[in-house]
């Protein structure tokens, strides 16, 4: 009976490791997928901040066209108003890069995060196994064996 309870034992030990180390598998997995949507929100950020300027880019040369149209030389009053636009374009390009590395960064800090977890999950299986292999060996008599060898 006693031999039947040790081995149980040392199952359940191996099944905490195997637990541990498919835990961290998952965690790196996640991790791994929370990594590629920090280069995605970067990508999209980018593309978003292109879009934007291309945007900025045609309304400058519609409100040139217009004061042109109308007669206005491009001086004094007009040119304040491009150089607003400009400078208006420029600070919400700025605005789209900052919330796609902040999106990014919170999604890297996530991923790290996740790793951790892992790790702990793989500890946690590797200590419960020690565990549960120290149980089984006394249920055993191993450490009884080893007392022996040293006695000698």
């Amino acid at each position: 009976m006693a031999g039947t309870s040790a081995y149980l034992t040392g199952a359940s030990g191996g099944f905490d490791l195997l637990s541990g180390i498919y835990g961290m598998e998952a965690a790196n997995s996640r991790a791994s997928m929370l990594k590629s949507q920090a280069g995605l929100a970067i990508a999209e950020s980018e593309a978003e901040a292109a879009r934007y300027a291309s945007e900025a880019r045609a309304f400058k040369a519609t409100q040139k066209m217009a004061y042109a149209k109308s007669g206005v030389k491009i001086d004094g009053s007009p040119l304040d108003v491009l150089d607003k636009t400009a400078r208006t374009a420029a600070e919400n390009i700025s605005a789209i890069r900052a919330q796609g590395q902040a999106k990014a960064g919170a999604l890297r800090t996530e991923a790290a995060g996740v790793k951790a977890q892992g790790r702990l999950a793989l500890l946690k299986g590797v200590t419960s196994a020690t565990m549960s292999t120290a149980k089984m060996g006394d249920k055993l008599g191993w450490w009884d064996k080893a007392e022996e060898t040293e006695e000698k």
